[in-house]
């Protein structure tokens, strides 16, 4: 779990893993394997931050589906503000019988938007899986826009 958000989970409750899939299906397998929750919730960034991350996270998200038992669900990559709103939405309804957990493992907007929502439920846990190597020479290019929001 991520210092600070370990959430208050009971152990007379099920877990409820809600993954914000991104570009590696691995990590977010391996983070189902360590938490064995009894649901799963994968989400899928759509729309994306950038149009031709959409296929490579499909592609990523397709391989997760084909390896284990999960629900899917979309959420906006693109955006703080919506993407909120929308986890907002899917973890009402769980709140009250389970334990939540989210892994934010997508967009920094989307990551940001799961801050915003542990921020509000201190019950929920977050979580993050390390990676087993870190691309230094070609993990980021940059972008020509800048995205703001109101985070207040």
């Amino acid at each position: 779990s991520i210092v600070g958000f370990s959430g208050l989970q009971q152990g007379s409750r099920p877990t409820v893993l809600i993954v914000l899939s991104g570009f590696e299906g691995d990590r977010t397998v391996k983070i189902i394997e360590e938490y064995e929750p009894s649901q799963v919730l994968l989400g899928f960034g759509d729309p994306p931050t950038t149009p031709s991350f959409l296929t490579r996270n499909l592609s990523e998200h397709k391989l997760v589906l084909s390896r284990t038992d999960v629900k899917e669900f979309r959420f906006p990559a693109n955006s703080i503000s919506d993407c909120t709103a929308a986890l907002e939405q899917l973890i009402q309804p769980l709140l009250r019988s389970a334990n939540v957990v989210i892994a934010p493992m997508c967009t920094k907007l989307s990551t940001l938007a799961v801050f915003n929502v542990a921020e509000r439920h201190r019950e929920i846990q977050l979580a993050y899986c390390l990676p087993g190597e870190y691309n230094y020479f070609d993990y980021s290019s940059g972008t020509s826009r800048i995205f703001l929001e109101d985070l207040t």
